[in-house]
């Protein structure tokens, strides 16, 4: 996933950081804990933005 991103532009390229700088980097993004494949099992679910998907298709 984190190299999509850097794909799309919306974080800078280089080496994919460690979890702590990783997670700093997305404190600010929509993440929800969702049941989404109705397994009981939670799913993690991030938005992105829009630009972000255009640039990956």
């Amino acid at each position: 996933m984190w190299r999509s991103l850097q794909q799309s532009g919306d974080i800078s390229g280089g080496e994919v950081p460690g979890f702590e700088v990783m997670k700093a980097k997305m404190d600010d993004w929509t993440v929800q804990m969702i049941d989404v494949t109705n397994d009981t099992k939670v799913d993690v679910v991030l938005t992105i933005s829009g630009s972000a998907i255009t640039a990956l298709t």
